[in-house]
């Protein structure tokens, strides 16, 4: 997800503690917009306000995806998968899908997966060390603002599985957060794009062990 992002929070969850039944899970959906459609935060604080005001939201970003602009990749983080769940049965729910459907704002496909787990911290680390993926280090007091990302990339797996080729698999999730278009180039040049390619062919195969 690069920089023509926009970034919700607002973090009121009922339990601040990890529920081994419950865990925070993100929801990452694809959504068919219009092109007439003005993609700036006011527009979109209008379509979210049910979701983001909800017990148990904690963040959501969005980006358009490049070269398709009839198409938004939205990525909400939840506190706990509970109360995602509550939100999915709730009148806030029924509302936001209205909103979306008044807008002419079509859901594509939805995936939802466990957040933040020691579990996968292996393969982080491993995917972090991709050449072309990491960014530069910084050092210490330099501003945010000025790091090539946003947030660190994430590793994430699909809680449902889905049919692909007569089999049943877990979709992998990775996205990566870029501040623009510059910097994803920088990291992306055609050696590093080649060395990067190369070097996730290795990692896939490591997770096939």
């Amino acid at each position: 997800m690069a920089a023509e992002n926009w970034q919700l929070r607002h973090g009121i969850t009922k339990s601040i503690a990890y529920l081994p039944q419950g865990p925070p899970i993100a929801v990452w959906t694809k959504l068919q917009v219009p092109r007439t459609k003005t993609l700036d935060a006011n527009y979109w604080n209008t379509i979210f306000q049910p979701l983001v005001h909800t017990i148990g939201h904690h963040e959501t970003v969005w980006a358009r995806v490049p070269g398709n602009p009839d198409v938004v990749l939205l990525a909400t983080l939840w506190w706990t998968t509970s109360e995602m769940r509550e939100f999915q049965v709730s009148p806030s729910s029924q509302l936001y899908r209205e909103i979306l459907q008044c807008e002419d704002i079509i859901p594509i496909s939805t995936h939802e997966t466990i957040y933040g787990f020691a579990y996968w911290f292996h393969f982080e680390s491993q995917a972090s060390e991709l050449v072309g993926i990491r960014p530069p280090a910084f050092g210490p007091g330099v501003p945010l603002k000025e790091h090539f990302q946003t947030h660190l990339p994430v590793l994430q797996w699909t809680t449902e599985t889905e049919a692909l080729h007569g089999k049943q698999v877990h979709l992998l999730l990775w996205p990566h957060f870029w501040r623009d278009k510059e910097k994803v180039e920088y990291r992306h040049g055609p050696y590093a794009q080649k060395r990067f390619t190369e070097r996730l062919y290795e990692f896939t195969e490591i997770l096939k062990l």
